[in-house]
């Protein structure tokens, strides 16, 4: 369980809702990993879990402020799409 088989977890187009848990996995290695973090979040949206997505996308903000692919998922998580 760790990034490269938690990117193998999700699509191209997004992750499955299912794969949080392979996220996780790769963020208990690597806390820092924006991408994991926007990764699972877009998990979480896709479960409808947005409190858990807004508060992966925007950890992976922190880290990353430049990454415009968790900010757009972070804005649809919050306006609840």
């Amino acid at each position: 369980m760790t990034r490269k088989r938690a990117r193998a977890a999700g699509t191209r187009i997004a992750p499955r809702a299912d794969c949080s848990t392979d996220f996780t996995a790769a963020l208990d290695l690597n806390p820092t990993d924006a991408w994991a973090l926007g990764a699972r979040g877009q998990a979480h949206q896709q479960a409808d879990h947005y409190d858990q997505a807004i508060t992966d996308f925007t950890a992976a903000l922190d880290i990353d402020p430049t990454d415009a692919w968790a900010g757009c998922v972070n804005l649809t998580a919050n306006l609840g799409c």
